[in-house]
């Protein structure tokens, strides 16, 4: 499998850096969603790896993203510019990368969490 990884953000220029930085060092990626029901789309019809998530989408989380990529063993990521946020128990175990994004460095962390098949 060719490393997939689905974008989850909302700001266009944020997902456009990465999507274009990612597909550079050669990772198919699928998206960027803008919100939880496009990420969610895009885990039911794309063979996915791996996951970088925004927390906050237009003001909803996407923990159902979050939810749903760990119901099918995915590693992912959440991306944040805005530690308000409290994040629930369940993902106490994630690691959350900040913004501004440091995309050399945040596809470093993608490659250690990634199963072998996939990076």
């Amino acid at each position: 499998m060719k490393r997939s990884v689905l974008i989850v953000e909302d700001d266009f220029l944020i997902a456009y850096d990465l999507k274009i930085q990612m597909e550079g060092q050669g990772y198919d990626v699928k998206g960027p969603a803008g919100s939880v029901e496009a990420a969610l789309t895009a885990l039911e019809t794309h063979d996915i790896c791996s996951a970088i998530l925004d927390i906050d989408l237009y003001g909803t989380a996407s923990f159902p993203v979050a939810n749903a990529l760990k119901d099918k063993d995915i590693p992912f990521m959440f991306l944040s510019g805005n530690y308000a946020w409290q994040l629930p128990p369940e993902f106490s175990d994630i690691l959350v990368h900040p913004k501004p994004v440091n995309v050399p460095k945040l596809i470093c962390e993608l490659r250690d969490m990634c199963k072998p098949e996939c990076c």
